[in-house]
């Protein structure tokens, strides 16, 4: 029995000992902390993606919402990364809505977005709420958006072929268009006249909160890769990665975020986490706390208040009233790729 003992005491000196990140580095921190309450209410309300693409989307207005202190409209931040219709998840939807086999779903998530999307959307000005562009977790608005930008395509095609139509030559097939049921104005024929249609689509999306928007300051977003964790196997992993001065700094950066209540964005392989296809995947990492003799991280998830689906060998713990799971340093650093942020 003695020797029992003994041999669990070394165990959890040796974990301790060679922690990723030590006890002392992982004070109890909830960006929410110092939040008002129309904050916290955003930052602790389930979101649900369904099958839509949008991950970077939801990620980056948890970003842009702490910066600014307001919530802000991921539907809108979708809308303003429009950079070729063929890659854009508004598009792909339309598409993947009139065919379903397995390879072409797979095809749809678009996780890789992330960092090109927030260099684009730093350099905006303006930008929705959530309160007058929301998501809607039903998803039907979502899809009637879809519908309605292929509509649009189609309008967008008639007046590039016959440059003398006007507004009220089109105004019946704009007036079919959900996403315009409550802009609807003469000067819509000249948006589309004047811009391609990703620009013309941000453009209108914009004005579902025209005189309501919100101001961008211009800011500079960051991101650090996550060290390659794959050449260390067996007992000697943790030791050994701890000793590495990227892993280190890795950390150092997310700590140092948490510590001043700023979100960041994690990109990980989602069949790492969830029963799910082996694409890119975006959440937001917004707190931290020690349990289980390890510093573990809570991750914002977008796929509703569900626990079903999460691998339980890999997360910690799951908050399903949150839409958010915990998961440990070690964990976390296996499935990384990479860790974007705003720099202030």
């Amino acid at each position: 029995m003695i020797k029992k003992v003994t041999l669990i005491i070394f165990f959890t000196f040796t974990l301790r000992a060679h922690a990723l990140v030590s006890k002392a580095e992982c004070t109890d921190v909830d960006i929410r902390d110092n939040m008002n309450e129309q904050m916290k209410e955003y930052f602790s309300t389930p979101r649900n993606q369904g099958l839509i693409g949008w991950c970077y989307a939801f990620a980056i207005s948890d970003l842009i919402s702490a910066q600014i202190k307001r919530p802000v409209s991921a539907m809108h931040i979708a809308a303003m990364w429009n950079q070729k219709v063929e890659n854009n998840p508004f598009m792909r939807l339309s598409w993947e809505l009139n065919r379903s086999s397995k390879s072409t779903l797979q095809k749809f998530y678009q996780g890789a977005y992330t960092a090109q999307a927030l260099k684009h959307i730093s350099k905006q000005n303006k930008i929705c709420s959530e309160k007058d562009f929301p998501f809607d977790p039903t998803n039907l608005k979502i899809r009637s958006t879809i519908y309605d930008f292929k509509k649009l395509e189609k309008i967008k095609k008639t007046l590039d072929e016959s440059p003398n139509l006007g507004y009220q030559d089109v105004k019946h097939e704009l007036e079919k268009l959900t996403l315009l049921a409550d802009i609807m104005d003469p000067q819509l024929i000249n948006i589309l006249k004047g811009d391609d249609l990703n620009n013309a689509f941000a453009k209108i999306a914009l004005k579902k909160c025209e005189n309501k928007e919100l101001t961008l300051q211009e800011f500079k977003p960051k991101k650090i890769k996550a060290p390659n964790t794959l050449r260390y196997t067996g007992k000697a992993w943790e030791r050994n990665l701890a000793k590495q001065k990227n892993t280190k700094n890795f950390f150092k950066i997310i700590n140092s975020l948490l510590n001043a209540h700023q979100p960041m964005i994690l990109t990980y392989p989602l069949n790492k986490v969830l029963a799910q296809a082996n694409v890119p995947h975006t959440n937001t990492v917004i707190a931290r706390k020690w349990f289980k003799n390890k510093c573990q991280y809570k991750v914002r998830n977008t796929f509703g208040a569900s626990c079903n689906l999460y691998h339980q060998n890999v997360i910690t713990d799951c908050n399903r009233d949150e839409g958010a799971f915990w998961i440990s340093d070690e964990a976390l650093l296996q499935i990384a790729k990479s860790i974007n942020y705003i720099s202030n």
